[in-house]
């Protein structure tokens, strides 16, 4: 039994180092059929005549090769390159770029490849001598960058340019870049669209618009990235029910024109998807009116004076990250012939801020139902900062001026109560 025993054990390191060794001599073969692959297409590339290389522009995938049964996949890359660059297309300068070379980049992998980088090869082709001379043609540098602000080497991002220029779709490189050239002078669309990819503005197939002169490089760049999105609940303080159809907003600099969006939508939990990554993460708050934002501004200044906004919360990846928006409250108690209502419903109205003749991003008199009272004629109702008249559906307010509940996001005031004596 001992000696079965170490014989196992013995075996077991034997048949290890064999099998690493087989992989280790697999892997130095398929790498040196790679290399001999990318060596053969560089080969191709520069036997073609000038036109057929033409048309090998962009970034594409040769057929797939089978030797010995495995599949070498050829990646390969044709773009325009301004001799001003420095190694990327993208990064040319916008002066003249009559002077073109081609640089062709080839890239061959395979399955299992334990680690191995693919084999490559690269080179720089020039086309015939005044061919870019004098065509009156200009080009398209496409540079897209990630969050961080560096270019999005991966995954390669489809590019379209119209009217069709030379390719009439392309992809970026490892460099994030894409090069159109043969572009009459005039205004073109550059447009991307990869799925589950948005830019800042939460666009899932961005455009720009650009205008392209006799040789010369029109310079265009997008941040691209994949999608986030916010899990959202709308808690009211110390329970106090909230309106299922407010609305609420969120704040990033990069949302143009005013740094924040409203989105609309039902219920106490929602789910914003289509968000770019920021690296600060977003703001948010209940409400769309100006005054709801804890630190919106007015033409006269704050509507509230050391108000602050909740921490940004920041994207968990593309699974839905968990976030929370605390409503405050205010407590409301209606009373009919002195004797408490029970069931009455109650709404509120937005009343301007004080000194304000409008309020930004908020209908004139919005308006919600945010519950009915219990059996003691007492309901605690979650709503957006701002002043609210509270009022009752139904019945008429006994007072001349209805009863207005300020909501502070600065704490200077405490939870407001207002009680309605209704007929």
């Amino acid at each position: 039994m001992v000696a079965l025993s170490l014989f196992v054990i013995m075996s077991a390191g034997v048949f290890s180092t064999i099998d690493s060794g087989l992989n280790l001599a697999r892997s130095n073969k398929n790498r040196s059929i790679a290399a001999n692959l990318a060596a053969q297409q560089m080969d191709a590339f520069r036997s073609m005549d000038f036109p057929t290389l033409l048309g090998q522009q962009g970034n594409r995938t040769q057929p797939i090769q089978n030797i010995g049964g495995i599949r070498f996949t050829v990646d390969t890359t044709v773009n325009p390159q301004p001799i001003n660059s420095n190694s990327v297309p993208c990064d040319a300068s916008s002066n003249s770029a009559n002077a073109l070379v081609f640089r062709v980049d080839v890239s061959v992998s395979w399955p299992s490849m334990r680690g191995i980088p693919p084999a490559t090869a690269s080179t720089i082709i020039s086309p015939p001598v005044g061919v870019y001379d004098e065509t009156g043609k200009g080009f398209i540098g496409v540079k897209v960058r990630g969050p961080d602000g560096k270019p999005l080497g991966s995954p390669n991002i489809p590019v379209t340019v119209t009217p069709v220029v030379t390719p009439a779709t392309n992809q970026t490189d490892s460099n994030g870049c894409a090069f159109f050239s043969n572009a009459s002078p005039g205004s073109y669309t550059v447009s991307l669209g990869l799925a589950g990819y948005v830019d800042r503005q939460g666009n899932a197939s961005p455009s720009q618009t650009v205008g392209v002169n006799a040789n010369a490089i029109t310079q265009v760049a997008f941040d691209y990235a994949p999608a986030g999105s916010l899990a959202i609940t709308l808690a009211g303080t110390g329970g106090a029910t909230v309106p299922g159809n407010l609305p609420l907003t969120l704040a990033d600099a990069d949302f143009t024109p005013t740094g924040t969006i409203t989105v609309p939508g039902t219920g106490t939990t929602r789910t914003v998807g289509n968000l770019f990554p920021v690296t600060t993460g977003y703001a948010m708050w209940a409400g769309g009116c100006a005054d709801a934002d804890p630190q919106g501004t007015s033409s006269t200044g704050p509507y509230w004076q050391g108000g602050q906004r909740a921490s940004e919360v920041a994207l968990n990846g593309t699974s839905p990250t968990p976030a929370t928006i605390t409503l405050p409250s205010v407590a409301v108690t209606v009373q009919q012939s002195g004797v408490a209502l029970a069931g009455a419903q109650v709404r509120a109205t937005h009343a301007l801020p004080s000194g304000q003749s409008s309020d930004a991003g908020c209908p004139s008199g919005e308006t919600y139902t945010v519950g009915t009272t219990d059996a003691t004629g007492t309901l605690n109702a979650a709503l957006p900062y701002g002043n609210w008249t509270i009022s009752v559906v139904g019945h008429t307010t006994v007072s001349s001026t209805p009863s207005v509940a300020t909501l502070d996001p600065t704490g200077t005031t405490s939870t407001p109560s207002v009680t309605l004596a209704v007929t």
